[in-house]
């Protein structure tokens, strides 16, 4: 390993073609979302410059990295408008973007790329600023942390705020049609975010290639003006090829009752989502004074779940299609969950018996293999779920999926072929990271998911196209929701991380312990790898206590690693077990976070020296016989920002504090020292493995 002696660290360099030398201050961050075959101007990089005095930028320099063959075209954009240009050219990654700019404050630039048709999907395509160029001189920016764009076989936005005069767009549902047509529905919430009942319509569009191009939106209804509106749409398709939207309209679902209802409709197309017919209300077979099923006069609202209607497909009820309601009853409102479903093409209708009551919420059918109908509603805690003998007229007792703890919130499932169901919904307790999972067992177990959105994201809804790949069409973003379209193969959804590389162990003196040569997630020594949270085995980029697992939401609702009642459930451990410790997940046995005295020793026995390697800021520690490492700043993550990279290192120890469990120790290091501090358990910090 080689090393270079580092300078001090450069937050801004003087340009000698400027005058009196000022000096031009570049930050540069990366775009690591997933993007989609043929989309252009994806940006990778995004550049923040902010000059001394006023001063001429003439281009960047910029290295492709990742699958640099999946580029077609680079090009460098500031507030929408394309400065330059350049085609890719074989064999090569670095290009130089002229365009010639004067500074006169801070100004920000996007490096984008045109992605290929021919990317293969799980490709990952990325870049590098190498310099800015002022004058005659460089300046040379700090790289950002590590990342790339992965590729999907299709990613599109659907909607923004501002799309058609709407200031907001929610609750979308798609649907893979008998003709090939792909048609997604969803609420237009022209005014506000807010639910009924405000000034929303219901929009649909449809996609005749796979969702690479979608049609002009056509509406499903339309609203009644500032007080009455429609929303909350479902698909499902019949036997004869009738597209049915099931929603609501009228008044918001909480303040509904006998005299001002929220009310059930449908509306019908009959040339696959081209058209659609007026709403037709079922409000009273549903509930009010005579409904079909007489339980159901004792509520006093309901509408439809969003997403995926169920087309019963095999055994005596073949054909039915049935849409799960949510139902209120009383001062306080109890959630109740039932089943309305037609067995004749939407002409008439009739309602089940309870499904789900004291706890309900959206819920999402799924007819099983050995014909059961099962209903899954949404909930705090593991996903419940309910079995159906009889096409859905009664139902069983609640069962759990333990494994799905997650969001509560709306998502869908649907059955991808006779041996798969896919689940969809965010992956943890919040609002984020939605998640597609994989039943092999007709929903007896579930895979640990695949995060098709990252950060913020809430609705999703599922198809399986013609072509056996999967669509997803999803909610993502929190002020001014955006609605986005993504098409994956089953094989993606199913594959497994890469394997992640096993570093050779180094002995710095003799009779210590096998220092990794570098962190666990890394390949190379100057790299920072994965982020863990304290005790959690699988890495990710976004952190806190609403996503760790091993609390229930909160810093004193701790449920493992617990010495005090005041912070959670005491069970006395305070070092880390093998099960949790992620080193030994991933590394194999025999590798381990380290102890805070196995850190301390390091930092006795051997000699540290700040320097640099590749380019990163780190120590490069000598062993007692000459062996070396380098411990690279790899910063840390608190939420989804990662803090302090390039100056400080942080490394989680094995042991919590016992005073206050809701801390673990660390090991933490910057150029003017090092030692042993605590850190809060929902941080993110990377790994050095020690094995003996």
């Amino acid at each position: 390993m080689k090393f270079r002696h580092s300078l001090p660290l450069l937050l801004s360099l003087a340009l000698s073609a400027c005058t009196g030398q000022p000096s031009l201050d570049v930050a540069v961050s990366r775009e690591t979302e997933f993007t989609g075959r043929g989309n252009d101007a994806e940006p990778l990089l995004y550049v923040s410059i902010t000059p001394g005095s006023p001063c001429r930028i003439n281009s960047f320099d910029v290295a492709l990295t990742g699958d640099v063959s999946d580029v077609g075209a680079l090009s460098v954009t500031s507030h929408g408008e394309v400065l330059q240009k350049v085609k890719i050219v074989p064999g090569r990654d670095r290009y130089r973007l002229r365009f010639g700019r004067k500074l006169y404050g801070n100004d920000m630039f996007e490096i984008c790329a045109d992605v290929s048709m021919s990317s293969r999907e799980g490709d990952r395509i990325g870049a590098e600023l190498l310099a800015v160029n002022a004058g005659g001189d460089a300046v040379v920016p700090d790289r950002p942390v590590p990342g790339a764009r992965e590729v999907l076989l299709c990613r599109k936005l659907i909607y923004k705020p501002g799309d058609f005069g709407s200031t907001h767009w929610r609750i979308p549902a798609i649907r893979q049609l008998s003709d090939g047509t792909l048609l997604i529905v969803n609420d237009q919430r022209n005014d506000s975010e807010l639910d009924l009942p405000q000034r929303i319509d219901i929009v649909s569009r449809f996609s005749t290639d796979g969702g690479f191009t979608w049609s002009e939106p056509c509406y499903v209804a339309r609203n009644g003006g500032p007080m009455y509106g429609y929303g909350d749409p479902s698909l499902v398709e019949t036997e004869d090829g009738t597209v049915i939207c099931m929603f609501a309209g009228g008044e918001r679902f909480m303040r509904s009752d006998r005299d001002n209802r929220q009310r059930s409709y449908y509306a019908v197309s009959k040339d696959f989502g081209r058209s659609w017919s007026e709403p037709v209300e079922i409000t009273d077979i549903v509930w009010g004074d005579n409904p079909d099923n007489p339980v159901c006069r004792r509520y006093h609202s309901s509408f439809f779940t969003s997403g995926n209607d169920l087309l019963v497909t095999r055994g005596p009820y073949k054909g039915r299609i049935m849409v799960a309601n949510v139902a209120a009853a009383g001062p306080q409102s109890v959630l109740y969950n039932h089943a309305v479903y037609s067995d004749d093409c939407g002409r008439t209708w009739h309602v089940s018996d309870v499904a789900f009551g004291g706890g309900a919420d959206e819920a999402k059918l799924i007819q099983l293999k050995d014909g059961r109908i099962l209903m899954t509603t949404r909930q705090k805690g593991p996903k419940a779920y309910v079995l159906s003998q009889d096409g859905g007229h009664t139902w069983s007792e609640p069962g759990y999926w333990d494994n799905l703890d997650v969001s509560n919130c709306n998502g869908d499932i649907i059955r991808y072929n006779d041996d798969i169901i896919l689940l969809s919904v965010p992956s943890v307790k919040e609002r984020l990271d939605i998640g597609v999972y994989v039943s092999y067992d007709e929903t007896r177990s579930w895979s640990e998911g695949k995060v098709i959105c990252h950060g913020s994201s809430m609705y999703s809804s599922l198809a399986v196209l013609s072509d056996g790949t999967v669509g997803i069409y999803f909610e993502k973003g929190t002020d001014g929701r955006e609605l986005w379209y993504e098409n994956v193969s089953l094989g993606w959804l199913t594959e497994s991380e890469p394997p992640v590389p096993v570093p050779e162990g180094v002995r710095l003196w003799e009779g210590g312990p096998l220092w990794a040569e570098f962190n666990v997630g890394a390949s190379a020594p100057s790299e920072s790898g994965s982020y863990f949270a304290w005790g959690e085995v699988r890495p990710k980029t976004y952190f806190g206590w609403n996503r760790y697992k091993l609390c229930d939401g909160l810093s004193t609702q701790l449920n493992k690693y617990c010495t005090s009642a005041t912070y959670g459930k005491v069970d006395g451990r305070t070092l880390l077990e093998n099960s949790d410790d992620a080193a030994s997940a991933i590394f194999g046995p025999g590798w381990k976070v380290p102890s805070r005295s196995e850190w301390a020793e390091l930092t006795e026995r051997c000699k540290w020296e700040w320097t640099t390697l590749d380019g990163v800021n780190g120590y490069k520690v000598t062993g007692e016989g000459g062996a070396e490492i380098f411990i690279p700043t790899t910063g840390y993550y608190s939420g989804s920002y990662l803090k302090e990279c390039g100056s400080f290192g942080y490394y989680w120890t094995s042991e919590t504090d016992s005073e206050y469990p809701y801390f673990a120790w660390d090991f933490y290091l910057q150029q003017a020292g090092r030692g042993c501090y605590r850190g809060g358990r929902d941080n993110g910090r990377c790994i050095r493995a020690v094995k003996y």
